[in-house]
């Protein structure tokens, strides 16, 4: 095993995988990563007792992203799926969302006298 610094480290002791330590040097999260993609795959919280699965990526704006995560507690059987149909970031917010239009018995104060 490598000599680790104070603060933890990384090293890869499998092909396509990346361990982080803490200072105990104590694996605190593995991230798996696809061999023909080198997209994320995995990431598994050995502490915590749950991996993040990421699958069907999908091109977008800002890079690869995945499209289904499924999150899965050890040793209770839980698991979580998340299914996107689809994925916008930033999406642009029209200006008129913005309006401000008060019934007709109210009335606007503007607070800014300067």
């Amino acid at each position: 095993m490598p000599i680790l610094s104070a603060s933890g480290g990384t090293v890869s002791l499998k092909p396509h995988e990346i361990s982080l330590f803490n200072k105990q040097g104590e694996i605190i999260e593995t991230i798996s990563f696809s061999s023909k993609t080198l997209l994320p795959r995995s990431i598994y919280f050995p502490k915590k007792g749950f991996s993040i699965l990421l699958s069907e990526f999908e091109e977008g704006d800002l890079g690869p992203h995945p499209l289904k995560i499924k999150v899965l507690k050890e040793n209770e059987d839980q698991l979580v799926v998340i299914r996107y149909k689809s994925f916008t970031l930033n999406k642009p917010v029209p200006e008129e969302i913005f309006q401000l239009n008060p019934p007709p018995s109210f009335e606007i104060v503007n607070l800014d006298n300067s």
